[in-house]
């Protein structure tokens, strides 16, 4: 079965250009809607996994992408629990590449890569330049064992080579909760990963969302703080009845914005959103959607309401009626808005519905208001396969300044999977082939492959891969945690043994009086915004190891004990004098020495080991700051040149 995620995956590759964030794509929680805001939701994960080496981009390759599920997913309203076991294996099929190309010839390629179960673990964007397909973008995913994505790294093609740009590590429960996404974003100057931002999920005992709070980089300080908090509530029969929204100023959470839902049965019949008045301090109704239902269920009306700031009332902007056949199926919808020009809600647009004797939509007319009359703006005519799924349908715009006749073509392979989407337009009494940007291709489940929103293609071809799996998760693993210290001298580590896959693990590092812990490493590598308190939920086998140093004041206080300088002030020659190694440095350790004006101008500078260094000072008069550094120490002097 194709998951959504493919699609998400090409747009994600279509818009990627040079920004980190073509990865981190926003994505609305459980129940939001879009006049809200968004929350940049989790790529389902598994936290700091060992085979995810956050140092260099070359060792960042373990077998990732973007197809069916390498695409961000909001937390599940559901509980997702693993399904039950099955002995009986499950065929898939999935596209393994997707062309789109315009009428001149081959333009764009996605190519994608899966493991034995189905999952997509690399995803890569070819555009066709000349005769060659240039590189574009990569993506790259790992999977935990409920078939949830707990890696994505994204890289850019540039200058030759695949520059990572971004990633997005989670963190899941036993149960297969999304708890925890940390996205990071690649620093050249640093070569590695800086984290960027995270999100933190709760969940109700029923695995419904309950609290998404987001970490942003305080660019005071460069470290996560709370930024905003997402709440939500239900009913006992599990539907959101409420969101709320708070922001993080002043050391304490503060509301923002909300909305409530109200049900008749199992009919939505109203949602309030509200926003904080900065005067008032209360929370102000902002809009008020409502539905009204007949005596069978249909919804007949949608009414829009939002506040005027000019009349400062609520007034109705948007009224959209509903007709049905006896069959229930919708044969009219009539919208009116409001028009400021005459004070209340004027006639805007009714579209007609058609349907043939399989009850399927098979042709829409489109007409909009225009002062005084009605015109005929739009009309489709569909045709469908013996699957039920579209073949093709005709688009007529009779808009005098964009009139155009369109035909839509869809090829199917013998399963139903899409393999062939094309776009023509009439000139004349011929059809040519038209750039479009809603050409579309679809699996045979009815779940979008492409759609040329960003590529304004003729036609897409897309090739599939088949594979077979057992359902359900894969068996629950053992690994084993491994912990050291650099130096047991400095401070001492707890948390290591054997626990079971998906386990959520807290190791322990403490550092003892005068020394600091410093950071988490694995294979060599600094795990990224690890603290002393480390937790991670186990996904593999893992050596890791606490590094400790001394503290700054301490560090600082032995490079100024171990460095002499004199006379001061001086006339002609300034000596400095470096006693042996400075708070245990190696003895070949050298000492980077410089001379600064008071406009912090560096006028000398030099390195010195164990000895004596004469300093010519004659051609300076005046207060100069002497600054020497060795290891991460530092001492400060002033000198006064004669």
């Amino acid at each position: 079965m194709i998951k959504k995620s493919l699609f998400l995956a090409a747009c994600l590759l279509m818009a990627g250009g040079g920004s980190a964030k073509s990865i981190l794509k926003t994505a609305h929680a459980p129940g939001d809607f879009s006049r809200r805001g968004a929350v940049e939701t989790p790529v389902k994960t598994a936290e700091e996994s060992p085979m995810f080496q956050i140092a260099g981009a070359e060792n960042l390759l373990f077998g990732l992408p973007m197809a069916p599920k390498a695409a961000a997913q909001a937390p599940q309203a559901t509980p997702q629990a693993a399904p039950k076991a099955d002995n009986d294996p499950v065929s898939w099929t999935l596209p393994d590449s997707v062309y789109a190309n315009k009428p001149n010839g081959q333009y764009a390629l996605f190519v994608y890569e899966y493991d034995a179960r189905g999952n997509a673990v690399r995803t890569e964007f070819f555009e066709k330049r000349s005769a060659s397909w240039i590189p574009s973008q990569r993506i790259y995913a790992h999977y935990n064992r409920f078939d949830a994505i707990d890696t994505t790294i994204n890289y850019l093609f540039i200058q030759g080579k695949y520059v990572p740009q971004a990633c997005k590590i989670s963190v899941y429960d036993t149960l297969g909760h999304s708890t925890k996404l940390t996205n990071y974003t690649w620093a050249d100057n640093l070569s590695r990963w800086v984290v960027s931002s995270r999100y933190t999920y709760t969940y109700t005992p029923e695995g419904r969302l309950k609290t998404s709070i987001k970490e942003a980089i305080d660019p005071s300080i460069f470290e996560l703080m709370n930024s905003e908090k997402m709440e939500y509530a239900y009913d006992a029969q599990g539907r959101q009845i409420s969101f709320e929204m708070t922001y993080w100023q002043s050391r304490k959470w503060n509301p923002y914005r909300a909305y409530y839902l109200t049900y008749e049965g199992n009919k939505l019949m109203k949602e309030m959103g509200y926003i904080l008045s900065d005067v008032s301090g209360r929370y102000d109704t902002t809009y008020i959607f409502e539905s009204v239902y007949n005596a069978q269920d249909q919804r007949t009306d949608y009414i829009e309401h939002f506040y005027n700031e000019l009349t400062e009332k609520m007034e109705k902007s948007l009224h959209r009626t509903f007709t049905y056949n006896d069959k229930n199926l919708v044969t009219v919808e009539f919208t009116q808005v409001f028009d400021s020009a005459v004070g209340g809600m004027e006639n805007y647009s009714r579209e007609f519905f058609f349907y043939n004797e399989n009850d399927q939509k098979d042709s829409v007319a489109y007409e909009t208001w225009r002062s005084i009359e009605w015109y005929h703006d739009i009309s489709y005519k569909y045709t469908f396969n013996q699957w039920g799924s579209y073949s093709g349908w005709i688009y007529d715009n009779f808009r005098a300044e964009d009139k155009r006749r369109d035909k839509y073509v869809f090829e199917h392979d013998n399963d139903g999977n899409g393999i062939l989407s094309q776009a023509f337009t009439l000139n004349r009494k011929d059809w040519i082939p038209a750039e479009r940007y809603d050409l579309e291709i679809y699996s045979k489940d009815g779940e979008l492959i492409l759609r040329s929103d960003y590529l304004k293609v003729s036609e897409i071809k897309a090739h599939y891969t088949t594979g077979t799996k057992t359902p359900g998760p894969l068996p629950a693993e053992h690994y084993t945690i491994t912990l050291s210290a650099n130096d047991e001298a400095f401070g001492t580590v707890s948390g290591e043994g054997t626990f079971t896959e998906g386990i959520e693990v807290t190791v322990t590092a403490t550092d003892k009086e005068g020394y600091r812990f410093k950071e988490w490493q694995e294979n060599g590598q600094v795990i990224e915004g690890a603290g002393a308190q480390y937790t991670f939920v186990l996904t593999s086998n893992r050596t890791l190891t606490a590094v400790f140093e001394e503290k700054v004041s301490n560090l600082n206080m032995k490079l100024a004990e171990a460095v002499k300088v004199y006379p001061n002030p001086a006339a002609n020659v300034l000596h400095i004098t470096l006693n042996g190694a400075a708070h245990g440095a190696s003895a070949d350790q050298a000492c980077e020495v410089e001379l600064l004006n008071l406009s912090g101008r560096v006028v000398e500078k030099f390195r010195i080991k164990a000895g004596e260094k004469a300093l010519n000072v004659s051609p300076y008069k005046g207060t100069y700051i002497l600054r020497i550094r060795q290891e991460g120490a530092m001492t400060v002097q002033k000198i006064i040149i004669l």
